[in-house]
């Protein structure tokens, strides 16, 4: 379903979106590490809670404590899905700029008074966040480094932390596209649209915690298969013409992807199909030269089978990734040639 927000008049301000799901054990420290920073830099604000059914005391806690911060909450009436919860906090947002942030505090609230700066002193439109230090496990770690450079990097262009939930924007840009979310794929979409429309990003090196209270919602095998799908289906959909920063560095990288593709897939086919020639040459030579006697040559070391067979199996692995690569960057690079050859063309 496509979504396009309508904005409203705002005033000059900061209103900061927190998606909530049972995270009562963080919301005070949250509001508490917000205020500080934002009341000194004197940045007038408010904090819009969006509350995803909590089966705990999250609601509770924030109303009681709206006597002591700009807090308002909202219970959630679309969709289940943290996606869609930003989407209902920036509709209720007042103020000119938005700010997202999760409430795991697993990144620093101090940080966006610094990107509130950072948007008004380059005039950018977009502050994104970048998880330059990662204090959390390594698989949470390289699932992130993976998917920002196949599908961030290799289909768009962009080299932006595209999946950080800590970022900072002109609440207008809104109201210039539209969105089809998923439960976990606002963000690339977000910027994809961004860039087509013409904003300035800027980025903000940050460091990302493990958190220390609650658990954590995202189950990564699932959401990751959701990301995947959803970049796939963004990218065959966006004129890469359009994308400002991203489509000459994209067309480079797909132009560099698809020789490495090869390389790796005949590579991993010569390991899969050398054993069987050698055997066969082997068989071959040794009856040719004696067909009459048969010898059994008793090797002094067995084999390692297990190395052998997991050989083989990366091998599969290689064949099967550089294949999907060829197959993934022609296509891109075709769609893209066609729809600039139009375009140059006026038809």
């Amino acid at each position: 379903m496509q979504t396009k927000l309508q904005t409203s008049q705002t005033k000059k301000g900061l209103s900061v979106i927190v998606p909530t799901l049972n995270e009562a054990g963080n919301i005070k420290r949250l509001l508490l590490r917000l205020n500080r920073p934002l009341k000194q830099a004197n940045i007038p604000y408010e904090v819009i809670i969006v509350d995803d059914h909590s089966s705990d005391d999250t609601v509770k806690i924030a109303q009681d404590l709206s006597s002591q911060y700009p807090v308002k909450t909202q219970l959630k009436q679309g969709k289940r899905g943290k996606a869609y919860s930003l989407l209902e906090g920036f509709d209720h947002a007042k103020n000119d700029l938005v700010a997202m942030i999760d409430a795991d505090l697993q990144y620093p609230p101090e940080e966006i008074a610094t990107m509130y700066n950072l948007l008004e002193k380059t005039d950018a439109d977009v502050v994104v966040t970048n998880r330059e230090s990662h204090k959390t496990n390594p698989l949470r770690q390289l699932s992130t480094k993976v998917y920002n450079l196949l599908f961030a990097r290799l289909l768009f262009g962009i080299g932006y932390d595209t999946q950080s939930g800590l970022k900072l924007f002109k609440k207008r840009i809104l109201s210039n596209f539209e969105m089809t979310p998923s439960p976990w794929t606002f963000d690339l979409e977000f910027l994809v649209r961004a860039l087509e429309n013409r904003f300035k990003i800027v980025n903000l090196n940050v460091s990302f915690y493990e958190r220390t209270s609650g658990v954590t919602k995202i189950k990564l095998l699932s959401a990751t298969t959701e990301m995947v799908l959803a970049s796939l289906r963004l990218r065959w959909n966006t004129s890469m013409y359009r994308l400002r920063d991203g489509h000459r560095s994209n067309n480079n990288f797909l132009k560099k992807a698809f020789p490495a593709a090869v390389i790796a897939t005949v590579l991993s086919l010569s390991v899969l199909v050398a054993p069987r020639q050698v055997s066969a040459l082997a068989a071959a030579t040794n009856t040719s030269n004696n067909p009459t006697v048969y010898t059994t040559t008793i090797p002094s070391q067995p084999p390692n089978t297990h190395t052998v067979h997991s050989l083989l199996d990366y091998s599969w692995i290689g064949f099967g990734v550089g294949g999907g690569l060829i197959v993934l960057s022609a296509g891109l690079l075709t769609r893209d040639g066609y729809r600039t050859f139009m375009r140059r063309h006026g038809t």
